[in-house]
């Protein structure tokens, strides 16, 4: 007990650094909900909760069928990035952020709710994956909700999956994927360059090294189920989720088959020449228009953001994907990281001495964005607000002004005064509205921001000397307006397609600048006149520069609205639901007994298994009680895993365990009890860093003595990212020591770092070096393919404990060379590996006999049932210093490290 006690007085101590985001939760209960939240999100989880119900309804409807037990949704304030999840394990749960969002992401714009979007969105894959039928209904009514056995439907292809939830975000809301010109884009750029993934691409998660990766599935998925309910019907395809459920073993082939009378690979073709006369169709249509097009002046793909141009004609931008490492750029005669990281925005100082941005960084345990100045010529960064949530900078003068986003109360437009750091907001707003790009005006007078309501998009005008603003738009998207010499530039679908455009705020104008295949999107104008805009190719983003032109006239943009003072005026709000202080425990009964057999010298252990999380998931528990037949006596096994807040938060777990470690007429019976405490100091995008404590007792029980032995230690441990455009780098470091009590006191030490340079081409260079001693003899093992214990150091090439010491050394080079891309069935990727290692283990004033071996590895990685991972290695390894045994062929899993 003096270890739990120790583990808690640590939680304490170092505790309240990371909890201090923490929140008291609360629960509304409705007609087929649970809803979940922490205070400041009170009136999103009011409004959530009367949304949930009517999309609860009109999904039963469409579906024919309904989740008998309750949902759990939980209303999450952990990060300035909209996101959502579902699982139906081990309780109906789906999540979602609060926060909308950005413009020009794949989710924009969120239509008349984001969270009505989201809650669609993730509710149907609560509606497809409880369904269950044949042998899983058998099992749930026997034993309870088995994982998996009792929600088979969450082996189904991800793009079925992902694809059934975008068609029904979109089906059911006015915004969704399914009608997004982003997703639109997407298919009709991969249609016309014919750069297809193969089913099966979309319907394993394998590790893609191409745009868009695993986003595919939704984009190719709601495609796909939108054709299948225009040749079959929508009844189609709840028709196959049912199905699915009944026959999981058929597979979705054969379920498809069976249903629609139609091979997948049928459908797959079938549809594609579908798809590809449709955007045809599209293509030809914008090229009888004439097309318009920048020149491109990067080459990265995956993501670029918007881009600041200088009063020098340098370039800022921040990126990520692909080989290099997310951060800010600056593009001049060539590309230069300034800063790791994630962004949400950037622009420069009058002078173009200065960038201000808005960075992704850990405050208060959420994941947020805040402002930051970088100066150029000294690489010197200051930090200008913490938990500001913000974005789109803007400078003029002494002034920067930004977009904050505030949990409960909606978006607000910012002024700080850089000198006194006083900051005033100029214009508030609702809940339900996404503020999209901000740029001064020329005189410094007024503000223009992107506006999008429930009501549709336009542009918003402030004028801050007057206290007046008006709303231009004809409710269609408008991306981050900026002033030009021509007025004002913005990036918009008006036609289906996001095209530059530029309007006479006075006369309500429009022209038109370009006409792309593809998308043109937030743009900035350079000193000579030219405009550089983020544009999108087969492989991802890029920037494009485009020379001035007057364009051709688009129509105009007349005003929406008009007011005096800081708001749009107040929103509505609904009547509250009464919410009573969440309780964990109310929802962690077991939800499963599961029959388990353990073998045991002399006899069987037979008995049954549970497991339990609590809707936030941060209480975790797993039991198992088994009777003894025969001599043999009970055994037990109990797992607790507490997390103390969200991610930056203490964990603490525990483990008691009562059983045999082998079958065999000797293995003593071990009763075990374990604790361990991790406490994270730093968590930031690229960095991590934890205290690890905790400790072990062991009992080792035969006929004729009961032996004790102990472990207790404590260490740090630490992760970082560093790279360049085309290569990252993966350090970690480990230090422990402790005291291990086994027939008397061993005081020990030991620490390893390890690398990993990520570079093109599926190559890349692995180095370990570790150590450690104590002070007791052949405390430490040397030798076999795998790591044991923290007292066990894996040497390939030589047998298991082929040396010991009280001092242990080993170091270890890898080259690793991807071979194969497979992304068929099971099978994702085959990567070759070449090894050199060396090691030695002694004693005391002994002379290290280090141990030097070559070797060779084929590292398998597969994906089963579309979701789960695996990998398994195969290895040859040549012993150079084991002249009786030089050869060694083991099997491992995955990589050595």
């Amino acid at each position: 007990m003096r270890l739990l006690s120790g583990l808690v007085c640590l939680v304490l101590l170092f505790g309240p650094a990371a909890a201090s985001a923490q929140e008291s939760y609360f629960t509304l209960e409705g007609d087929h909900f649970f809803v979940h939240f922490p205070e400041s999100a009170a009136k999103d989880a009011q409004e959530a909760a009367r949304l949930a119900e009517e999309l609860f309804d009109e999904l039963a409807d469409a579906a024919s069928v309904a989740p008998a037990e309750m949902t759990h949704l939980l209303i999450l304030d952990e990060g300035d990035e909209a996101n959502g999840f579902a699982t139906p394990l081990p309780l109906n749960r789906l999540g979602m952020g609060i926060r909308p969002p950005r413009g020009g992401s794949e989710l924009f714009p969120p239509g008349e709710s984001w969270l009505r979007t989201v809650i669609a969105h993730e509710l149907t894959h609560i509606f497809q994956m409880d369904m269950k039928g044949g042998q899983a209904e058998s099992i749930y009514r026997a034993f309870g909700k088995v994982p998996v056995l009792t929600s088979p439907n969450m082996l189904l292809p991800f793009w079925f999956l992902e694809g059934l939830a975008v068609y029904y975000e979109t089906r059911l809301t006015q915004a969704g994927r399914g009608r997004s010109s982003i997703y639109d884009m997407y298919l009709r750029t991969a249609a016309l360059q014919d750069e297809f993934y193969t089913i099966d691409e979309i319907s394993s998660q394998y590790l893609m090294e191409s745009w868009p990766g695993l986003q595919a599935a939704y984009i190719y998925g709601v495609s796909l189920v939108t054709y299948i309910a225009g040749i079959y019907g929508e009844e189609a395809l709840w028709g196959l989720s049912r199905a699915f459920s009944e026959t999981p073993l058929l597979g979705f082939g054969g379920v498809l088959e069976d249903c629609l009378g139609v091979t997948l690979g049928q459908l797959w073709g079938d549809w594609q020449a579908w798809l590809k006369e449709k955007m045809l169709s599209q293509g030809e249509a914008i090229v009888r228009q004439g097309l318009v097009d920048g020149e491109q002046i990067t080459r990265r793909g995956f993501r670029v953001g918007r881009p600041a141009v200088s009063s020098q004609g340098q370039i800022a931008f921040f990126a990520s994907g692909g080989d290099g490492i997310p951060g800010l750029w600056l593009k001049g005669d060539r590309e230069r990281l300034l800063l790791k990281g994630m962004g949400s925005g950037v622009c420069w100082s009058p002078d173009g001495s200065m960038l201000a941005l808005a960075k992704f960084n850990r405050h208060e345990g959420r994941l947020v964005t805040d402002l930051y100045t970088y100066d150029v010529r000294s690489g010197k960064t200051t930090r200008l607000t913490w938990g500001a949530r913000a974005d789109d900078p803007a400078w003029h003068g002494d002034k920067l002004a930004f977009i904050s986003y505030a949990p409960g109360e909606g978006p607000a437009i910012v002024v700080m005064d850089l000198a006194t750091k006083e900051q005033e907001v100029v214009f508030q707003g609702r809940r339900d509205h996404v503020f999209s790009g901000l740029d001064w005006s020329p005189t410094g007078a007024g503000l223009i921001a992107g506006v999008w309501t429930s009501e549709g998009g336009g542009i918003l005008l402030i004028d801050l000397h007057g206290g007046s603003w008006h709303l231009l738009g004809d409710k269609g998207v408008c991306l981050s307006p900026t002033w030009s010499e021509d007025g004002i530039l913005f990036s918009s679908d008006r036609d289906g397609v996001y095209n530059l455009y530029t309007l006479d705020p006075a006369t309500g104008e429009l022209w038109q600048l370009t006409n792309t295949l593809t998308g043109a999107f937030e743009a900035a104008r350079s000193p000579s006149g030219q405009i550089i805009y983020r544009g999108y190719h087969v492989g991802g983003y890029d920037l494009y520069r485009l020379e001035p032109s007057p364009g051709r006239k688009a129509g105009s943009m007349p005003l929406r609205l008009a007011g005096q003072g800081k708001t749009f005026g107040p929103g509505e709000e609904a009547a509250e639901l009464p919410a009573a202080p969440y309780n964990p425990w109310r929802w962690m009964m077991p939800p499963f007994w599961w029959p388990t057999v353990a073998a045991a010298p002399g006899g069987t252990q037979v008995g049954l298994s549970t497991a339990a999380s609590d809707p936030l998931y941060r209480q975790h528990y797993a039991l198992s009680w088994r009777v003894g037949f025969g001599d043999v006596p009970i055994g037990y096994s109990l797992q607790y895993v507490r997390s103390f807040g969200p991610e930056g938060s203490p964990t603490l777990g525990l483990a008691l365990n009562d059983g045999y470690s082998s079958a065999e007429e000797d293995a003593p019976r071990e009763r075990e009890f374990r604790a361990d405490l991790e406490i994270p100091l730093v968590v930031e995008p690229l960095l991590r860093e934890s205290l690890l404590v905790g400790g072990r007792c062991l009992w080792e029980i035969t006929d004729t003595a009961t032996d004790r032995s102990s472990l207790f230690f404590g260490g740090l441990a630490s992760s970082s990212l560093a790279g360049g455009r085309s290569w990252r780098l993966e350090q970690s470091v480990g230090l422990y020591g402790g005291k291990a009590v086994m027939d008397g006191d061993v005081i020990f030490g030991a620490g390893e770092t390890s690398w990993v340079l990520d570079l093109p081409r599926g190559t890349d260079l692995a180095l370990r070096i570790g150590g450690a001693l104590a002070d007791r003899e052949d405390f430490f093992s040397l030798g076999g393919p795998e790591w044991g214990d923290m007292r066990d150091y894996s040497l390939r090439a030589y047998p298991e404990d082929f040396a010991s010491g009280e001092k242990v050394l080993r170091a270890s080079l890898e080259w690793r060379q991807l071979l194969w891309e497979i992304h068929r069935g099971i099978w994702d990727r085959v990567t070759l590996v070449l090894f050199a290692e060396a090691g030695a283990a002694w004693n005391g004033q002994e002379e290290p006999a280090w141990k030097r071996s070559l070797g060779v590895e084929v590292v398998v990685r597969q994906v089963w049932y579309n979701q789960f991972p695996s990998q398994w290695r195969v290895g040859l390894g040549r012993a150079l210093d084991n002249e009786e045994d030089p050869w060694r062929v083991y099997l491992g899993t995955g990589f050595a490290f």
